[in-house]
């Protein structure tokens, strides 16, 4: 803890901790807000305020180690959770990009068969449509891949 005091550095790590989108564990910041409480409380150094920083240890001792416990929950449930999400979205934004390609490709083939009858209200209505299908199709594919770049990269 460098040249910053520990109850900063500590809501700094809070802040850290607080920043992974798809789990925010309450007790962990409570665990460490109560610690930096107790830092903040006993930052003076007269003898009397040393002799209860020594009656504390035990409370601060409580603290460090609820903070233990619930960063070992946070580790074997949390990551994992963590993990999963990122991967079930991955795998979203490629099924998506795939359906979307072989609507695009589908779209494409029957666009090109049906150019060729031109010249009817209803073909050119068709023909006007299936245009639109493919140019949507195409966004669609565009943008799953774009998100799926974007969550990769991140």
């Amino acid at each position: 803890m460098n040249s910053t005091s520990p109850p900063t550095d500590i809501a700094t790590f809070i802040n850290c901790l607080n920043e992974l989108p798809e789990f925010t564990d309450e007790p962990i910041n409570q665990s460490m807000r109560s610690f930096q409480d107790d830092l903040k409380l006993n930052s003076a150094h007269r003898p009397t305020v040393q002799r209860y920083i020594h009656d504390l240890t035990t409370e601060i001792g409580n603290h460090l180690d609820s903070i233990t416990e619930t960063l070992s929950m946070f580790i074997e449930t949390g990551v994992p959770t963590i993990r999963f999400q990122q991967q079930h979205s991955l795998s979203n934004l490629l099924n998506l990009s795939t359906v979307a390609t072989i609507f695009s490709a589908v779209t494409a083939i029957m666009l090109q068969l049906s150019c060729k009858s031109t010249g009817h209200t209803l073909a050119d209505l068709v023909n006007t449509f299936r245009f639109s299908s493919l140019v949507f199709s195409m966004a669609a594919a565009v943008n799953s891949f774009l998100g799926l770049t974007w969550k990769q990269a991140i």
